[in-house]
């Protein structure tokens, strides 16, 4: 096969993917980084976002939004 054959066709099976704020759902969304674990980090442009960094995929299911409100809803009321 010609040198440049290969990377032509890999770049013709590229698959794109809509990348969406898991907080305020814009899709005006740069990469940023990579985590620890190698994961692609991205960044939230939108300036009235709260959430301004996240990963897709976390290996570590306590960071996701769906555990913390399980956690903030199991945990008991404090009353003083």
């Amino acid at each position: 096969m010609l040198k440049w054959v290969e990377p032509l066709l890999e770049m013709l099976m590229t698959v794109w993917i809509a990348v969406e704020c898991p907080d305020c759902h814009s899709t005006d969304i740069i990469k940023h980084g990579k985590s620890s674990e190698n994961k692609q980090r991205f960044l939230c442009q939108n300036s009235e976002c709260l959430r301004r960094t996240f990963i897709l995929d976390y290996t570590y299911s306590g960071r996701t939004r769906k555990v913390k409100r399980q956690i903030v809803e199991m945990s008991p009321l404090v009353t003083s």
